[in-house]
């Protein structure tokens, strides 16, 4: 890019657990947004905190098959476990845009706007007999994911986490 004339310079993830850990803040404090993606979904569940040979801290994904189509059912799809490009493209975005961006937003978010996902429980056995590649658009399992019982339990992970690096949560 530097050759065509931009202002570039290289900046990875992997370097530092900064970018991970301002994403995570970020996001648990509702600063950021995202629509409904299967592989960011899945991504973010195969993260993992690691230390490469050199002690140091790292963050990583989880080790296994990556599965490219499987019908992308939101509850049970495998797309994006184990892999982390496309959480990687978010965590620099959002650490590049609190830490070094001097520009002003062109755009603000209209929580007014914001509507939930309205999801229909459908039973295991049905969606074992049919198969969730072949359900209704819309029809999906109860996820665990979505109970109050999980938000509490997430809520009290990322607050012990995040008063581990010294940040706290709002």
């Amino acid at each position: 890019m530097k050759e065509k004339g931009f202002n570039a310079r290289q900046f990875s993830v992997d370097t530092s657990v900064d970018p991970y850990i301002s994403y995570a803040a970020l996001v648990n404090i509702g600063c950021i947004k995202a629509g409904r993606n299967i592989f960011l979904k899945n991504n973010l569940k195969s993260l993992q905190e690691v230390k490469t040979p050199s002690g140091k801290r790292k963050i990583d994904h989880m080790i296994g098959k990556i599965v490219r189509d499987d019908g992308a059912h939101w509850s049970v799809s495998s797309m994006g476990l184990c892999a982390k490009d496309v959480s990687d493209c978010c965590a620099a975005t959002a650490y590049l845009l609190v830490h070094e961006d001097e520009g002003v937003p062109q755009y603000i978010y209209d929580s007014e706007q914001d509507k939930p996902f309205e999801d229909e429980e459908i039973s295991l056995t049905e969606m074992t007999t049919t198969g969730y590649s072949n359900l209704p658009k819309g029809k999906e399992p109860v996820d665990f994911h979505k109970t109050e019982e999980y938000k509490e339990l997430f809520k009290q992970k990322v607050t012990s986490q995040l008063s581990s690096f010294g940040l706290s949560v709002r």
